[in-house]
């Protein structure tokens, strides 16, 4: 699914509301805009473990930055809307995200290089 930051943000706050409390969801998130060179990663990963949402962090060749993310689903739902935003110096553009079925194999959240 591809949207943009916008109707992401709706989308996002309609669906935390429609959550089942301790229903897990895993995310894989792709932002593209300026989110590269500026503590994009960094900022995901703070925000997720505060969260307490496991996965990972990486800046892709083309520019860039996956998010692969797994916990409670309203956690993870969070995320996503922290990810459309990003840091003060960050410019989403766009946001994919494809919804996988969770498999519990993260135990942490982790900026891969």
């Amino acid at each position: 699914m591809t949207v943009s930051t916008k109707s992401l943000l709706r989308l996002t706050s309609k669906h935390v509301e429609d959550v089942a409390v301790g229903e897990k969801s895993r995310l894989h998130i792709y932002v593209s805009g300026r989110v590269q060179g500026i503590g994009y990663r960094s900022y995901v990963k703070r925000r997720a473990q505060d969260l307490g949402v496991n996965g990972w962090v990486k800046n892709l060749s083309d520019g860039r930055v996956e998010v692969l993310a797994e916990g409670d689903a309203d956690k993870v739902e969070q995320l996503l809307e922290i990810c459309s935003r990003g840091p003060p110096l960050a410019k989403v553009s766009n946001v994919e995200v494809r919804r996988e079925q969770p498999k519990s194999d993260l135990m942490a959240f982790a900026v891969l290089l």
